[in-house]
C-alpha cells in the first residue's frame, strides 16, 4: 500500500503511530503540509517501505533520527528538503544499500544564520553503491569541510 497526504494543509507534530503505517510498502510522502516537530524514532519502523519516502517542504526540527537506517528496503529515494533539522547527518544512513536515487537534506536551517545539518560528511555514505545516479544532497547547510 501507500500513503500520499501531500499538499493537504496538516499541522501539527508527527505522532509516534507513524510506526504503525508498517505495512506501507510502496511510497510515503507528507510533502508540502506545515508539520512541526521532530521526527519521532518510529518512523524507524517503516520497514517495508521501499519506493518512496517524503517529508520535504514542511517545518521538521530537531536531528534526523538514527532509526532512519531501518528503512533498509527503501529503493527510490527519501527527502527531506526544506525543514529545519539540525544536528549531524547519521552514520545509519550508511545502511540504505538499497537505496538507488537519491537522499535529499537540502535547504535545512532558518537562512544563513543557523547551520541546519552540520557535523562531519560520515563515511557511511560511501555504502551508497547502488545509487546509479549518486544524488546525496546536503547543499545549503553547514556539513563538514572535508568529504571522506
Amino acid at each position: 500500500g501507500s500513503l500520499d497526504m501531500r499538499y493537504n494543509s496538516l499541522t501539527g507534530t508527527v505522532p509516534t503511530e507513524v510506526g504503525q503505517l508498517s505495512l506501507m510498502d510502496s511510497f510515503y510522502t507528507f510533502s508540502g503540509n506545515s508539520i512541526t516537530g521532530t521526527l519521532p524514532t518510529e518512523f524507524g519502523k517503516l520497514v517495508a517501505v521501499n519506493g518512496t519516502v517524503h517529508w520535504d517542504y514542511n517545518s521538521l526540527d530537531g536531528q534526523l533520527p538514527t532509526q532512519v537506517g531501518e528503512l533498509t528496503l527503501l529503493k527510490k529515494d527519501i527527502k527531506f528538503t526544506n525543514n529545519l533539522l539540525t544536528g549531524t547527518l547519521p552514520t545509519e544512513v550508511g545502511r540504505l544499500t538499497a537505496l538507488m536515487d537519491k537522499f535529499d537534506l537540502d535547504g535545512q536551517g532558518r537562512g544563513y544564520d543557523e547551520p541546519g545539518i552540520s557535523g562531519s560528511f560520515p563515511t557511511e555514505v560511501g555504502m551508497l553503491t547502488a545509487m546509479t545516479e549518486f544524488a546525496f544532497k546536503v547543499k545549503q547547510n553547514t556539513i563538514g569541510e572535508h568529504l571522506p
